[in-house]
């Protein structure tokens, strides 16, 4: 992939995960072709951009003629949920198209392949959509996404944290910042199913996750938690559950580069999101949580952390690694 990305180029995104996925993909160009430019949009401002040595140009849509006049040799999209993004990336695909600029899509993640491209009822595919292994390529298959356009590569973000990565702070100023002691660190990073669980697809969520995470820590006069909200969850409901116990069990977490708190962490609670895969890629203790809907997985496939179903198992597995 990277050889055909080779001169100067337009990238665009509008969800986190996509976002991480298509800085770091700038990063590593970056190293691989220093003299090559990158326009880089989108239609979100997240704090996690001050960590990243660019600019982010934040706009809600593109024109025809601000294409014609940056006149990339390719454009780069991540593929947003049409809820979150209003189909931010698949503006920007159009455009391209019509002006017969060569387009990359990236798909990070395992489920509703076909939805990133669809617009009342309509397709619009980009030449190349590159899946992160062989299972996202069979579901893209399924999901009636043309093979002929499918490629398989490593997620750029995780490839820049084995790779390249290096820590801002150090694991002792972390811990400063975030008030922790001689405590053991448990960081809770949730997906935030509560947003889209309109028709109880998932049996559970962040939320009561949450509450039976905490339940289980009041044994553990030693461990502190750290909650993480997902970047588009709103902090109130997580606040909400955590304030029917001690307030010296837990703290949220503050303005601070994920990888840095993931590396100060002892241990790390969450679902199936790409903070695991990332944690995992940094080699850390992962406890997945699936307390029901344990069928839907997306990370089955992949050998990250400890699956635990139960309370009395999170509770097992969170003592041998922490205590």
């Amino acid at each position: 992939m990277y050889q055909q990305l080779a001169g100067n180029g337009v990238i665009v995104f509008s969800d986190p995960a996509g976002a991480k996925a298509c800085l770091a993909l700038v990063a590593i160009l970056k190293k691989k072709y220093p003299s090559a430019s990158f326009r880089i949009f989108s239609n979100k401002q997240y704090d996690f951009y001050k960590d990243w040595p660019v600019q982010v140009e934040i706009r809600s849509d593109v024109h025809e003629e601000l294409l014609s006049d940056i006149n990339p040799a390719w454009i780069f999209a991540g593929t947003s949920h049409p809820d979150s993004s209003n189909r931010f990336e698949l503006g920007w695909i159009r455009v391209a198209r019509k002006l017969a600029i060569p387009t990359w899509s990236f798909i990070d993640h395992w489920t509703c392949m076909s939805l990133r491209f669809e617009d009342g009822g309509i397709y619009t595919y980009p030449d190349h959509i590159v899946v992160v292994d062989e299972l996202a390529k069979t579901l893209a298959v399924n999901d009636n996404v043309p093979e002929n356009l499918l490629a398989v590569c490593k997620n750029p973000y995780i490839e820049y944290i084995c790779d390249y990565w290096i820590p801002r702070q150090d694991v002792a100023m972390v811990r400063k910042t975030l008030g922790i002691g001689p405590e053991r660190m448990l960081l809770y990073a949730p997906d935030p199913f509560s947003l889209r669980n309109e028709d109880g697809y998932w049996e559970f969520d962040e939320l009561t996750a949450l509450k039976d995470l905490l339940a289980v820590c009041s044994a553990f006069s030693d461990v502190k938690v750290v909650i993480k909200k997902h970047p588009l969850q709103p902090q109130g409901s997580l606040e909400a559950v955590a304030a029917d116990f001690d307030n010296n069990q837990y703290i949220f977490a503050p303005d601070l580069d994920n990888l840095d708190i993931m590396n100060a962490a002892d241990l790390i609670v969450g679902f199936h999101s790409n903070f695991l895969i990332e944690a995992n890629a940094l080699q850390k203790d992962i406890i997945r949580y699936f307390p029901k809907s344990q069928d839907k997985d997306e990370l089955h496939h992949l050998s990250i952390g400890q699956k635990v179903t139960n309370k009395i198992s999170l509770q097992n597995s969170i003592k041998t690694i922490l205590c």
